[in-house]
Order: structure tokens, then sequence, then C-alpha cells
């Protein structure tokens, strides 16, 4: 772990976290997200952090115009931005430059997504008990999901969508006719490669979808996760 962006020392009972001139080449706003998140990830840590005077002020200074540059994100940025926000808080990664950089990084891409245009996509399903299991549902898909999304896209909308069910019934649920929907898909390519940054970016993305989206809200990104794979089958280094 690096601390080039961060000075830490320990104070009584508490870190004590103060900018480094290092940071002066950061956008303001990406230094508040990253600065917030720091504190929640050593929260969750169940360690107390403060910031230093000058660096309080900083936020103060600049907490406003962050808050505006986050609202006027696109909304498959702002997903993005959100779950590489996520995954430091909930120490998925713990390097404190590191996550500085892919914030920043996540802050470009979240610009360019906003270029592309968000189709409306749903996805229509049923669910039934499962015939054995009290705890688990079978959902079945109404839609044609390999059409509307292709083969990755929508297995990625699936993920998203049967985790948020599964969280929303507290039951497991599984797609009860996985197969017919991608029929003659029967596996799954070589893992895309990426650039280092973007496949940090893409796993946190795949892990906020998964795990933190109300079943509501994903129902209404459907084609905002649609689009967020596609711009990142954009990034893939060729095999």
């Amino acid at each position: 772990m690096s601390f080039d962006y961060m000075g830490i020392k320990r104070i009584k009972n508490a870190m004590e976290l103060s900018l480094t001139p290092e940071c002066a080449t950061f956008d303001p706003s990406v230094l508040v997200w990253w600065l917030d998140a720091t504190q929640e990830m050593y929260r969750r840590g169940n360690t107390r952090a403060v910031f230093d005077g000058p660096t309080q002020a900083f936020l103060d200074k600049n907490r406003k115009a962050a808050e505006d540059s986050f609202a006027a994100l696109c909304t498959p940025g702002s997903l993005l931005l959100k779950a590489t926000i996520t995954a430091y808080e909930t120490h998925l990664s713990r390097d404190i430059d590191k996550n500085l950089l892919l914030i920043a990084a996540a802050t470009e891409h979240a610009k360019a997504i906003a270029t592309l245009p968000v189709a409306e996509k749903t996805i229509r399903y049923t669910i039934k008990k499962h015939r054995d299991s009290n705890a688990q549902r079978v959902l079945t898909v109404r839609s044609d999901v390999l059409n509307d999304f292709g083969f990755e896209g929508g297995c990625l909308a699936l993920h998203a969508l049967t985790k948020a069910v599964g969280r929303d019934l507290d039951k497991k649920v599984s797609v009860w006719n996985i197969h017919d929907l991608f029929a003659g898909r029967s596996g799954t390519r070589v893992a895309p490669e990426y650039e280092d940054q973007v496949f940090f970016l893409h796993t946190y993305l795949v892990e906020y979808l998964g795990n933190n989206l109300p079943l509501a809200e994903v129902k209404e990104n459907l084609g905002v996760i649609k689009t967020l794979h596609d711009y990142f089958e954009t990034l893939e280094i060729p095999g």
C-alpha cells in the first residue's frame, strides 16, 4: 500500500488524514469523493479517521461542487463511479493511492459514457416456488434476452436481476429456462483482457450491479446496464 497522495498519522484514538502536495493535479471533486470514501473505509474497519485542518477546509470548500459534479453525470457514469467508490469503502480494494487513481479514472470513463445512447430495456419474467425447497424460487424469463441485450450483456442483466429478486424475496433464485434463452450459445468466450485500471473498474461494476442495486432500480436501469456492458466491450484488448 502506498501513501504518496495522503498523509496519515496516529493522534490519540484516531487516524489523522491529510492531502499531500501531489494531490494538486487532481480534480477537487475527485479528491472529495476519495477523501470521504477513505474515511468510510476506515470506519468500516472499526477505525476512527479525521482530517487535519487544511484538509477539512478543502472538503468544506469543495463539497458542494463535488455534489453538483456527481449529479451532472449520466446514469451509466454515476453507476460506474458509485461502484468504484463502494468497492473502496467496503474493502474490496484497500490501497489508498490506487483508489484515488481508480476514482479519477472512473470519472473520466463516466464522462465518456455520456456520449452513448441508453435504450429503454425490460425483462419480463414470472416467479414460482421451487418444488423441492421453500428456500428457493424459480424465475422464468419471458423476454428475448439474447436479442435485446446480446449474449454477455444478457448474462450481466440477468445476473443483476436474479440477485436483486433474491434479495427482495430473501430466497435463492435461479433462472429456469436459461438454456432456452441462450440457445446455441453453449459457453462463454475466453475472459476479455483489459488494461489494469479498466479491469478493476469492470470487476467492481459487476460486483456492484449484482450485490447493491434494489430490484426496482435494476428494472429501471436495464438499458443502462446494457450501455455499460457495451462500453466496456470497446475497452477490451484484442486477443
